[in-house]
């Protein structure tokens, strides 16, 4: 995504919502939310892009993505994340991979786990590793999402202990173009060594959703959201806008398989 579109979209996205993010800097990983079922066999790439910050702290992060579900119980996935800090030049952050695994799929409820590895470029910084159990709830227009991740790391700079951290996405989906959300993400910090409340990082707030098929099975995912501080540790507001554009191989996917893969 170039910078000048990038600002633009940013800038729709606090337009739309009346809010001013706060200047913190997120990593990308943070602000996902991934469903646990999918089509297979599949074959997949995809782009997309996710943008925070406030004024001159305005960040964006883009990923390259390839996607391969060899069977309905594995879809294993490889991307180059690259991020960029204006005015800082575009540059590579990480490789990372990742592994879903369902578990149960029913009418009402998906259950799986992810595996999650990730290097940081050049070996500036620590590596990364953890799991994350999955569950995805459907109850008739409603999908309520919940991850539960444990990290840890090692390497230069890594946390001690495991992290424990969650994130939750409730969607209406009473139109597959704009659909009306609420998100939450926290980072609670290491197993066992839970700092007070207060002193914890809890976000929260509405978003928006939505799905655009393109022609020759392609289509685009986009989410809007403005996070509130829901403790002292952070007392801000953070903007995110989110894009992908997807392309299935040998298929043409359809607007109802919009919580079949991860959006961004």
């Amino acid at each position: 995504m170039r910078p000048a579109l990038a600002g633009t979209a940013l800038a729709a996205a606090l337009g739309a919502f009346g809010c001013p993010a706060a200047a913190v800097d997120f990593n990308a990983a943070d602000l996902y939310v991934y469903i646990p079922s999918f089509t297979a066999p599949e074959l997949e790439t995809g782009d997309r892009s996710l943008i925070t910050g406030a004024g001159g702290r305005t960040r964006w992060s883009h990923a390259l993505e390839a996607e391969w579900a060899p069977s309905r119980y594995w879809k294993t996935e490889f991307y180059d994340v690259l991020s960029q800090s204006a005015p800082r030049p575009l540059v590579e952050q990480s490789v990372e991979w990742e592994n879903i695994f369902p578990v149960a799929k029913g009418p009402h409820l998906d259950a799986g786990f992810l595996v999650r590895g990730d290097l940081p470029s050049h070996g500036c910084g620590p590596g990364t590793g953890g799991i994350m159990p999955i569950i995805s709830s459907k109850l008739g227009v409603e999908t309520l999402t919940l991850n539960f991740p444990f990290e840890g790391q090692s390497g230069p700079g890594a946390f001690q202990g495991t992290r424990s951290d969650y994130a939750a996405r409730e969607i209406t989906w009473i139109n597959p173009y704009a659909a009306p959300a609420f998100e939450a993400f926290g980072w609670p910090g290491p197993v066992g060594r839970w700092p007070a409340l207060a002193d914890q990082t809890h976000l929260g707030g509405p978003a928006i959703y939505g799905i655009v098929p393109l022609d020759r099975g392609r289509l685009l995912r986009y989410s809007a959201s403005c996070l509130f501080g829901l403790t002292r540790a952070f007392g801000g507001r953070l903007a995110v806008f989110r894009l992908e554009y997807r392309y299935w191989h040998g298929r043409t996917p359809h607007v109802s398989e919009s919580e079949s893969a991860p959006i961004f």
